[in-house]
Order: structure tokens, then C-alpha cells, then sequence
């Protein structure tokens, strides 16, 4: 379908008008493409028509693939329609012809580690930090069901490239975003909230915030798991799990689940040994996670955790504080969400997990109001 035919299908909605320039009209067959919902219209936010964190990534592929450079996907988080996308890249380009030959900016220099997901509003800044994958998109419908008034800025590591060293422990990577994080909100109080793997990081930064002096006013958990969980168990109950589970399949499939479970622990023992392997984010997250030993932290810490547990042969999932009690000396607040691991970031589910999060940012705000006061 040609950007032309989506402006004037017969029956389109009013909210299609006349794409601007070739760039636009581009924009929108890729557009239509990728969400494959019909006719795009030039003010469409993407993730109101469909769209959601991995179509995104499809989308900014495709773009950049059809422009001959890659697209950053922090463009579709400040430009989610066809006009400011087509904006914001007529921008991109123009500012890289006036610097090429001159001070162009190095490839290899490592962008902004701070991701503005909602920039405006008078209440305190959430800073969010994003699962193994290490990307904030993630947390787009998270911000987008959240109270609007309330900014929210992701933090990631750039992308791994040669020559560029990437932090190797949690302390590293919470002490990496420190400064990032003191430039936005210089008093605080700091409102820190991790997702998975990212809850790790957002530990440490809490400690260290709190080791400089600074007030933190939330550790929020997205189903992040701490030291010990899930449980393991002992080997014979293990075997035992793994006995179960293959004479629960049928016949055909048993011997798939043992090559499935050999393979697995194969990999896991290259992963200790250093032996380089494809997903650099999640292989570089999976061994920092294996060797940190988090010190206690003096506040609390709220922890999100999914309703949904895995069912994993020898492993068990049975300590509602996900690994995180003996370490949070202010206590700990549990609250379970619809959804599991996955699916509590997307909807239906990710509306109720957003709610429950705006109601601990009020009650935190509401008992230092009142903390002050006195």
C-alpha cells in the first residue's frame, strides 16, 4: 500500500490529512507496516495505535534501514507521531551535514546515559533502570498509565561496541549513573524504581545516594529478584523434579527436555568461564549478577512482584520478598501485580502495576509532608 493510497482510502479517518513531504510519506508506509493496523494518520502516537516496546524496535529498524543510518530508539520515545518523527530526522540530518568535515561527533562516543520518558511535570522525577536487555523502552506504558504530572527518566548503558569498556560489577554501574542522575535532580528527594536485573543496579544506587548524603525517597522492585532467588534445590530433589517433569511429557518429547536442560548448563559454565557469546547485554548483565554481593541498605524497599510465578523443575519461587528481606533494613512492602515476568510491563496488566505504583509515590510524598511538618 503507497503512502498516497493511506491518506486517501476511501472510508479513512479524518484524522489522516495530507502528508507534508516524501520523508512523512516514507514514514507512514513504514509505519503501516510495522503495526499492520490500516491507515496511519500524521499526529497517530504510535503507542496509542497498537504500537508497544518490540514493534518499536522493529519500526526504528526499518526506518533506519530505509534512510541508510541508524535510528536511535530514543527517537520514537521524544517524536512518537509521523510529523515530529519526520521533524526530529530532518533535524538529525541536517545538524550531521554542517558538522561532516569538521568536529563531527566520534561513532564510538557513548550517548546520554539518561532517557527523558516524560520530561514535564511538577512532581518529583522517577529515575527507572530496565531488565538485562538494557533498554528503557521498555517502561514506555509503565510512564504512559502513570500520573501524568510525575516526570520519568530511564537510565542505560550505551550499546557494547570495540573500544568502548562497559561496566563490570553493580557497583560500577550504579556509580556510572551517579552524576547522571545528581544533573537531573540535583536535591531530591531520589525516587529510584528497577526492573528485574535493572533492580539490582537501583539497590546499589540507593546505597550510594544514601552514602553521599543524599535522601532517597523510594526503592521500588519491578519483580526484580535478590540474592538467593529463586531457590535451588538440593540435587537429589532436583533430579527428582527433572524425573517428574519427564514422565509428565509425552514420549516424543522426553528426550528434547533432556537435551534442552543439557545445552542450558552448557552454556551457563561458558558463561562463568568468560567464553564470548551473541546477546552482549544480557550475557554482560547475567555474570555481574552472578558475582554481586550486596551490603545491607538502611531504608525500605517496595517490591512489585508478579502474580505469576514460573514453574521450573528444582527450582522454587516460595519467598514472597524475592531474596530481598534480610537486606532492606527499613523493611520491606509487597505488593503483588497481575501479569508475570514478562507481561506485568505490557497491557492489560501493566495499567494495575502503574496504579499501585502511583499510590506508594503518594503515600511516600503524603508521609514526607507530614514528616516536615513536624
Amino acid at each position: 500500500m503507497s503512502a498516497l493510497s493511506l491518506q486517501q482510502e476511501p472510508g479513512s479517518s479524518d484524522r489522516i490529512a495530507a502528508f507534508r513531504s516524501d520523508l512523512e510519506c516514507r514514514l507512514a508506509e513504514i509505519w503501516a507496516d510495522v503495526i499492520g493496523s490500516g491507515p496511519v494518520g500524521n499526529n497517530d502516537d504510535f503507542f496509542a495505535i497498537g504500537g508497544d516496546s518490540l514493534l518499536a524496535a522493529d519500526l526504528v529498524t526499518e526506518v533506519g534501514r530505509s534512510l541508510g543510518e541508524p535510528i536511535p530508539l530514543e527517537t520514537l520515545l521524544s517524536a512518537p507521531t509521523i510529523t515530529r518523527m519526520a521533524a526530529a530526522l530532518a533535524v538529525r540530518r541536517g545538524s550531521a551535514g554542517k558538522t561532516a568535515g569538521k568536529s563531527a561527533r566520534n561513532p564510538t562516543e557513548p550517548p546520554a546515559l539518561v532517557v527523558a520518558l516524560r520530561a514535564l511535570g511538577s512532581k518529583t522525577p522517577m529515575f527507572l533502570l530496565p531488565g538485562s536487555g538494557g533498554h528503557v523502552l521498555g517502561f514506555y506504558e509503565l510512564v504512559r498509565f502513570s500520573d501524568p504530572d510525575r516526570p520519568f527518566f530511564g537510565l542505560q548503558l550505551p550499546d557494547p561496541v570495540p573500544g568502548r569498556k562497559l561496566p563490570s560489577t553493580v557497583e560500577a554501574m550504579a556509580s556510572r549513573f551517579l552524576p547522571e542522575i545528581l544533573a537531573v535532580e540535583p536535591t531530591g528527594p531520589y525516587l529510584l524504581g528497577g526492573y528485574s536485573f535493572g533492580g539490582l543496579v537501583a539497590f546499589e544506587l540507593a546505597r550510594q545516594l544514601t552514602a553521599a548524603g543524599r535522601e532517597v525517597g523510594l526503592v521500588a522492585m519491578i519483580d526484580a529478584w535478590g540474592q538467593g532467588y529463586p531457590r535451588q534445590l538440593f540435587a537429589l530433589l532436583r533430579a527428582w523434579d527433572h524425573l517428574r517433569a519427564i514422565a509428565s511429557l509425552p514420549a516424543g518429547s522426553r528426550l528434547a527436555y533432556v537435551r534442552e536442560r543439557l545445552a542450558r548448563k552448557y552454556r551457563r559454565k561458558h558463561e562463568r568461564s568468560g567464553v564470548a557469546i551473541s546477546q552482549p547485554f544480557e550475557n554482560i548483565n547475567h555474570r555481574v549478577r552472578e558475582i554481586y554481593q550486596p551490603e545491607p541498605y538502611s531504608g525500605q524497599i517496595v517490591i512489585f512482584r508478579a502474580a505469576e510465578r514460573p514453574i521450573l523443575p528444582g527450582v522454587r519461587f516460595d519467598d514472597p520478598a524475592l531474596g530481598w528481606g534480610p537486606l532492606a533494613l527499613g523493611g520491606i512492602q509487597i505488593r503483588t501485580v497481575p501479569g508475570d515476568h514478562i507481561t506485568l510491563l505490557h497491557p492489560p496488566h501493566v495499567s494495575t502495576l502503574a496504579e499501585s505504583l502511583c499510590e506508594v509515590l503518594d503515600e511516600q510524598a503524603a508521609d514526607r509532608s507530614i514528616h516536615n511538618d513536624h
